[in-house]
């Protein structure tokens, strides 16, 4: 996925999304779905489901610990990882003309 990210956490994302080939075509595939159901809103839709996958990755943790994996979490851009995967797909960015 070609992606000059903007931080070290959505750089770690991306190293997720393209670390294991399976997990990385599982991506693709959802990319596709999304724009296949909506294309106008395939960024916030594939967005939110990078999000949620990766919330559940988390482990459970209290105090400055987990304090800390939040935050790490709410600084990655999780709308440039989504349109990096549309492209990549071939799904273009721009909205399409009514």
């Amino acid at each position: 996925m070609a992606l000059t990210v903007s931080n070290r956490e959505t750089f770690t994302v991306l190293d997720w999304l393209e670390s294991d080939p399976v997990r990385r075509a599982w991506w693709r595939e959802q990319a596709e779905r999304v724009a296949k159901l909506d294309r106008a809103t395939a960024i916030p839709r594939l967005s939110d489901l990078i999000y949620q996958e990766l919330h559940k990755e988390l482990p459970d943790s209290d105090g400055v610990s987990g304090e800390l994996l939040k935050s790490g979490l709410l600084r990655v851009h999780f709308f440039e990882l989504a349109m990096a995967l549309l492209l990549e797909v071939g799904v273009s960015a721009e909205p399409q003309a009514a």
